[in-house]
């Protein structure tokens, strides 16, 4: 995978301040102090140049000079260099990388960045008045974690405010609320636990928190929450596509199977995704299979005994039946 690390301004780095005193009269003996940020905001995008300012806005226009703002570059073919190009802030910096996915992208923004503590925002996502300041914050207190609220934007229905969640031992009991944008979290301690699991397109911040949570029952660690939406979640319904909900919840029973021992219900959960994008593919016997697996582990969930009956029909018969839904995460 390549990738390009860049300024948006050439030869300026964010916080250059120089000693008091007489200005050099040579620029060879200015002598320059680098400001060490004291949060990373990293950004990943694909394609997203008609919204990707807003989300770059947002955070420059509410940041001081300790901070950095790295946008990750993840393949774009539209104006998204062109759009970067334009910025001249030494705050943002740009990493420029071969199309590898969200994960991969948020993992390459990791490495290139220079601060403690870490936020991460989506590209279509927009930083509210007081995010910077409610990371930054987390950051100057040594915090090993930080969430906040989120407001959800969906055309055609009302605002709708999720607040950080008291999360049971499955996510070491850590309240949080793990979407784009509403957590934070120390550099060593996402390094720690592996950073973002690369080729995940469905449910990465589960995984995410799944295995944040098995680190947390070990060593316990220093958080904070706020109730306030400091972020906006722009989501409208997209297209579901059974591959990617099929092959990242079997990711997730793979190579989560000892963080979902400590929740029978979330792993009956992502048991039942599977199945029911299986029978989408048209995988009868895996999707049995799948559902069977997750009726064991949460009996009382009665729409799996119905996805699983259903696959006992011939493929037209339940083609005719009322149209199934996905269970939600």
């Amino acid at each position: 995978m390549l990738v390009r690390v860049q300024t948006t301004r050439r030869g300026r780095w964010s916080g250059v301040t120089r000693h008091s005193g007489q200005r050099p009269s040579t620029p060879d003996k200015m002598c320059e102090i680098v400001m060490q940020p004291s949060l990373s905001v990293i950004i990943p995008s694909y394609n997203r140049a008609d919204v990707l300012g807003r989300a770059v806005g947002s955070v420059l226009g509410q940041s001081g000079p300790d901070i950095e703002v790295i946008v990750v570059d993840d393949g774009s073919t539209d104006e998204t260099a062109i759009l970067l190009a334009s910025y001249e802030d030494s705050r943002l910096r740009t990493v420029v990388q071969t199309n590898a996915g969200v994960c991969a992208a948020r993992n390459a923004g990791v490495q290139a960045s220079s601060a403690r503590f870490l936020a991460f925002l989506d590209s279509d996502d927009e930083a509210a008045a007081g995010w910077v300041d409610f990371y930054r914050a987390a950051a100057m207190d040594s915090l090993d974690f930080a969430s906040c609220g989120v407001r959800h934007v969906s055309s055609g229905s009302d605002d709708q405010v999720l607040t950080p969640n008291p999360h049971g031992p499955q996510f070491g009991y850590i309240e949080a609320r793990f979407l784009p944008g509403a957590f934070g979290l120390a550099k060593d301690l996402l390094i720690e636990v592996g950073g973002f699991r690369v080729g995940l397109r469905y449910s990465e911040h589960t995984d995410l928190a799944l295995r944040l949570g098995g680190r947390v029952l070990d060593k316990p660690i220093r958080s904070r929450r706020t109730d306030e939406p400091l972020v906006i979640w722009y989501r409208d319904d997209r297209p579901y596509n059974a591959e990617v909900r099929y092959n990242s919840a079997m990711t997730i029973l793979r190579e989560d199977a000892v963080h979902l021992k400590r929740s029978p219900r979330l792993h009956a959960t992502y048991a039942a995704i599977a199945g029911v994008a299986a029978s989408k593919l048209g995988r009868s016997d895996e999707a049995r299979r799948l559902l069977g697996e997750a009726i064991r582990l949460q009996p009382l969930a009665w729409r799996n005994y119905i996805r699983w009956s259903r696959e006992l029909l011939p493929r037209r018969q339940m083609a005719d039946t009322v149209r199934d839904t996905t269970p939600g995460t």
